[in-house]
């Protein structure tokens, strides 16, 4: 398996941990059934083994929450109209535990976070919908132990604790990512219709308190940083790229800083103090390298080619931020269908089409690529973490 000796980043522990991949596809709009797997990763062999199959493989998924903090995953199932809670704990991966969520079909379930309100409590919360307004149904996660909690209305407040992994996938996205709307004093708010959300435990920075109506987007949030978007920091290119200035804030220092990120709509992702960004522009007439190499991968795959006419330009760049340094590292894989996963110690994390490969960050750049393993099972690869 792919071991590693941690120092201090995502994970603070002084044993080598297993990396852990997770394969799943939230099929909230393409209709495509996953069996949602976790895998580890033989960097010896370049082979994978799976640890476990979450939910029923017929039913495909609905939505994956991710917390790092938490060290927690949870699978809803089936997709569309999820009855179901997978949990599993980072700290004991090879199983999971399984809750009824109480779906019923007259509600359409909005979004799915992972909340750590001010009491230290980690809770899954769904924002769901019926033919009034919306509200908050979850369960608190703190002690899982043989007895799941059970799933309840919670009041909005608790909301005002979300945590935001960021957006996933190429081609297709799923996101827990966040609508704000913020004030002239710098509050923010979640905006989710006429619900009254606490603000969050920080203030916006002067740039973006005159927004003029545009849309602005808490795009990742959790113990160490958070980020703000707004379609006001866009420019956008007709060829190649443009670019989006986005403001990263620093939870250590209370500091925000300035981020021009290459990609007008490039999406990212946090792990730990990092931000981890796919490169996008939208695009009609620029092609995403690796073409034929997806479709010869999609033939038997439920998910298909999601890249190609998705009307976004994807050059196979990524972009990693540490956000305690405010340096920026690129990499450049040449295929369309890149994405990363983790960012642990200086070892990054991330998938090249059917492949897991590491990369190390150095003084200044991205360096000595390496290809782990490859399988068709990894295809679907949309997140990692280290377990023990």
């Amino acid at each position: 398996m792919l071991t590693l000796g941690l120092c201090g980043s995502v994970y603070a522990q002084s044993r080598p941990g297993t990396v852990y991949v997770l394969s799943a596809f939230p099929a909230t709009k393409v209709d495509a059934k996953v069996q949602a797997s976790l895998y580890t990763v033989d960097g010896t062999s370049g082979t994978i083994r799976r640890v476990q199959s979450i939910a029923d493989p017929d039913g495909g998924v609905d939505g994956v929450s991710f917390s790092y903090g938490a060290r927690v995953l949870v699978v809803t199932a089936p997709a569309l109209t999820p009855t179901n809670a997978y949990i599993v704990s980072m700290d004991a991966p090879g199983s999971s535990a399984a809750k009824s969520i109480g779906f019923s079909q007259g509600l359409s379930v909005l979004s799915q976070h992972i909340l750590r309100p001010s009491d230290g409590s980690t809770m899954l919360a769904m924002v769901m919908a019926d033919e009034e307004s919306p509200y908050l149904f979850g369960a608190n996660l703190t002690a899982l132990g043989n007895n799941p909690p059970e799933f309840q209305k919670m009041p909005w407040a608790s909301f005002s604790g979300v945590q935001v992994f960021g957006s996933i996938g190429v081609g297709e996205v799923w996101s827990d990512v966040v609508q704000v709307h913020i004030r002239a004093d710098g509050t923010i708010r979640p905006a989710i219709g006429a619900a009254q959300i606490d603000p969050l435990d920080f203030v916006a920075p002067a740039d973006l308190r005159v927004q003029n109506g545009a849309l602005t987007f808490l795009n990742a949030n959790n113990e160490d940083i958070a980020l703000l978007s707004s379609a006001s920091r866009m420019v956008r290119s007709p060829a190649g790229l443009g670019n989006r200035t986005d403001y990263v804030y620093n939870k250590n220092t209370g500091v925000w800083k300035q981020l021009i990120v290459p990609g007008s709509v490039s999406w990212a992702r946090a792990s730990g103090p990092w931000l981890l960004y796919v490169v996008a522009e939208p695009s009609k007439t620029q092609n995403s390298p690796g073409r034929e190499e997806r479709a010869a991968l999609a033939k038997d795959e439920p998910v298909g080619d999601l890249i190609s006419g998705a009307g976004v330009y994807l050059p196979g760049k990524l972009l990693a931020y540490d956000s305690r340094s405010g340096q920026s590292y690129t990499l450049d894989t040449g295929q369309g269908d890149t994405e990363p996963l983790l960012l642990e110690g200086r070892t990054l994390y991330y998938r090249v089409n059917d492949s897991i490969y590491t990369a190390t960050i150095g003084a200044g750049s991205t360096q000595n690529p390496t290809r782990v393993a490859t399988d068709p099972a990894l295809l679907q690869v949309h997140w990692a973490f280290v377990g023990w």
